[in-house]
């Protein structure tokens, strides 16, 4: 099933890895929406929502820099509370391993899974 549009979760830090994720999904025909998407003099908690609302699949880019993030982290937990988003959380690994920093990252069931190589 091919999202109506993706919802891009990702630190600031990861912009460059994000930006070529979306351009690899844009050339798919599956519409993204990320950080990119608030321009100037637009609200980001509302901006955030209202995509947060709107999209039907959750994408999350997992990065050191985004176990770190307190909005990767708020974004991803609304989104694992939503049974909408149900098998249609996507973790996006940069690299081979789920653990950063010391942390774990916990890969519940029912996400599916995807390494991404660059």
């Amino acid at each position: 099933m091919q999202p109506t549009e993706l919802f891009l979760s990702y630190s600031s830090l990861d912009y460059a890895f994000a930006n070529s994720v979306a351009d690899v999904l844009h050339r798919h025909a599956i519409p993204v929406w990320s950080q990119t998407n608030i321009v100037g003099g637009m609200r980001w908690h509302d901006e955030i929502g209202a995509a947060l609302r709107r999209c039907d699949w959750f994408a999350v880019i997992l990065s050191p820099n985004a176990v770190d993030s307190m909005w990767v982290r708020k974004e991803l937990v609304f989104a694992s509370h939503k049974t909408r988003f149900y098998d249609k959380i996507l973790p996006l690994l940069t690299t081979h391993v789920a653990c950063f920093n010391g942390r774990r990252i916990i890969l519940h069931a029912g996400l599916r899974y995807a390494r991404i190589v660059t």
